[in-house]
């Protein structure tokens, strides 16, 4: 058996295809793996970058302000019956991602405590339906950006509280430079609870919105304010407004669809055509 076929061969001139192909593929392996290293160094926000489906140009769908708004409505009128009971001790509220609704808030005690005691870097103080309140949020965590927030109030001369976790993904999406459009999230302003969700638009985590929800202290429970959250929408709209018109905004059909819904929800109106 030969080492070696003779390029005037018909085997050499296989051959020589097969090689042609092969380093062709090398090259072209290369060529997509730079494409692959500069998305991550321009979207840091897509942490590992297991959301980019390189050779796809496509790796966003295409999105519009009908089906998001269908979507939004769906989740708020979702929040509208889920109020959130505050009990003493604090017991988590819900069972949404870890399935654990009713067990004890790991870190209640030390959010009750600082309540009336120094401040602490990593909780919030403030007030909740006039009531002195604390929270402690502890994350992001994980490729979903994942929050558990606990709670505690003084009411009277009791203290209660709850803990939750919140799904915060549609940071994902959002380049380094368009953070500070969004500006920092604080949970007790204005007299209220604020906490910030996912609004799920897509398949993927990719695809995903941050969703503002406003709630306020009815007695024990906190309920949705709906007139605060879509005042809170409205302004999130204008942030996705901004961010769509960036440059190395990977998702500003995403962004623009969330802009137009975000601003028809606050004003109670449907998409413009």
């Amino acid at each position: 058996m030969p080492s070696s076929i003779p390029k005037g061969s018909a085997g050499g001139s296989l051959f020589s295809c097969l090689h042609g192909l092969l380093v062709g593929n090398v090259k072209m392996m290369r060529h997509w793996f730079i494409i692959l290293l500069v998305c991550c160094i321009e979207y840091p926000s897509l942490a590992s970058c297991d959301t980019l489906d390189v050779g796809n140009d496509n790796r966003m769908a295409r999105h519009d302000c009908s089906s998001v708004l269908k979507q939004l409505r769906a989740d708020v009128r979702n929040e509208e019956t889920r109020a959130i009971p505050l009990q003493t001790p604090g017991l988590k509220a819900r069972d949404d991602l870890d399935g654990d609704a009713g067990k004890p808030c790991a870190d209640f005690e030390r959010v009750k405590h600082a309540l009336h005691g120094s401040s602490v870097s990593d909780i919030e103080r403030g007030l909740l339906g006039g009531k002195r309140a604390a929270v402690l949020s502890d994350g992001p965590h994980g490729s979903g950006h994942y929050w558990q927030l606990t709670l505690a109030v003084q009411m009277n001369d009791q203290v209660v509280g709850a803990c939750l976790i919140t799904k915060t993904a549609g940071w994902r999406n959002i380049p380094a430079k368009g953070l500070p459009h969004f500006g920092q999230w604080h949970s007790l302003s204005n007299d209220r609870f604020r906490l910030w969700s996912e609004l799920v638009a897509g398949e993927s985590q990719s695809q995903s919105l941050i969703i503002p929800l406003v709630f306020r202290l009815s007695k024990r429970t906190l309920v949705l304010d709906l007139s605060a959250t879509r005042i809170e929408l409205g302004l999130f709209g204008e942030k996705y407004a901004a961010l769509s018109t960036m440059r190395k905004d990977g998702a500003s059909d995403l962004h623009r669809a969330a802009a137009a819904a975000y601003r028809a929800f606050s004003l109670g109106v449907e998409c413009p055509p």
